[in-house]
C-alpha cells in the first residue's frame, strides 16, 4: 500500500471516530493521562497515541494495551510454519480469541530499510555508509478488552488508569521547590 493510501486510511478512520463521539472535536473529552502501548511495552507516539486514546474513549475500553492479529494468534498457541505457509496449532490448551464484533484500528510505523542491489548486497555512499530509505507500514491493532482467554493485567500500566495521580502545575511546582 502506498504512503498516501495509508495516510488516507488513518485520516478517514480518525474522522469516523470523531463522528461517533457526537461532540465537537475541539472539546477533547478523551484523556491522555494514560499511555497506550503495544504488547511489547513500547508506548505509542504521535497519531497512534491520538487514535488509540480516541478509540478507547469512543468504545469505553479500560485497557491501555493494543495487540496485532499476529500477536493474538501467537498467544493462542499458533506458530507460523514457513514450509506450510500457514499457522499451525502448537499449544492445544490455549483459547485466546478476538470477541465477535470487535474492530481493529490502524496504527502506522516508519521503518528505515537498507538499500540493496539486485544481488542482495548493501548499497553504500562514497564514504562507505549504508544507504537507507524510509518505509511507512500500517498495522491493525485490537484493544486488549476485545480479546478473551488471556489475562493482560500484568501488562497494564500501574497508576495512571484514572488520572488521579497526575499532578496539577501547582502540585508539581510545590514538589520541585520542596526537594
Amino acid at each position: 500500500m502506498k504512503t498516501a493510501e495509508i495516510k488516507e486510511k488513518v485520516g478517514r478512520r480518525l474522522l469516523e471516530m470523531m463522528d461517533e463521539m457526537g461532540k465537537p472535536v475541539w472539546r477533547m473529552p478523551w484523556v491522555f493521562a494514560s499511555v497506550n502501548k503495544g504488547f511489547k511495552g513500547n508506548p505509542y507516539k504521535g497519531i497512534n497515541q491520538v487514535m488509540c486514546s480516541l478509540y478507547r474513549n469512543v468504545k469505553g475500553y479500560e485497557s491501555h494495551l493494543w495487540l496485532t492479529d499476529t500477536k493474538i494468534k501467537e498467544l493462542n498457541g499458533l506458530k507460523y510454519d514457513t514450509s506450510l505457509r500457514k499457522y499451525v496449532k502448537a499449544d492445544k490448551s490455549a483459547n485466546v480469541h478476538i470477541k465477535v464484533g470487535s474492530k481493529a484500528i490502524p496504527i502506522i510505523k516508519w521503518d528505515m530499510i537498507e538499500r540493496k542491489d539486485d544481488f542482495g548486497n548493501p548499497i553504500t555512499d562514497k564514504e562507505g555508509n549504508r544507504l537507507l530509505f524510509p518505509l511507512l507500514r500500517w498495522y491493525n491493532v485490537f484493544n486488549a478488552d476485545c480479546v478473551d482467554g488471556y489475562d493482560f493485567s500484568r501488562y497494564e500500566p500501574k497508576g495512571l488508569a484514572d488520572g488521579s495521580d497526575v499532578l496539577t502545575c501547582e502540585q508539581y511546582e510545590e514538589r520541585m521547590l520542596s526537594t
